[in-house]
């Protein structure tokens, strides 16, 4: 699995489109291409759609991080973003969705800082 690292409130997240989170994204929107237009608005409902996004893809990171046995982490609901973010984190939290899903569909991310491969992580550590 491949992930999404963001660094929140002082503290590191992973976001990642699993197959779970692409049907709860349809599930919540439609469709990711909705999902896009539904975020870009500098509105209250563009907002509480990224927060909702963000959550889904968080926790679905989460979920495979466990799968793969790694100690339990951190993972952020709609409510505590929408309680914390700053308005610099708005758009850092919007360009860390769209990556997440571009890498779930398997397209590369141009900057290799934002793809992270959590098993070779995995596998550089024990070496």
């Amino acid at each position: 699995m491949k992930a999404v690292k963001v660094n929140f409130a002082g503290q590191d997240f992973y976001m990642a489109m699993t197959a779970e989170a692409m049907f709860e994204i349809k599930d919540a929107f439609g469709e990711t291409s909705i999902l896009f237009e539904k975020i870009q608005p500098e509105t209250k409902e563009a907002r509480e759609c990224l927060y909702q996004a963000v959550e889904i893809l968080m926790r679905s990171a989460e979920l495979a991080r466990r799968d793969m046995g790694y100690a339990k982490g951190l993972c952020l609901s709609a409510s505590e973003l929408r309680t914390m973010a700053s308005v610099d984190e708005i758009s850092m939290l919007m360009i860390a969705v769209l990556d997440a899903i571009e890498l779930g569909y398997n397209r590369e991310i141009q900057d290799p800082e934002k793809e992270v491969d959590l098993v070779l992580q995995e596998l550089e550590k024990k070496r």
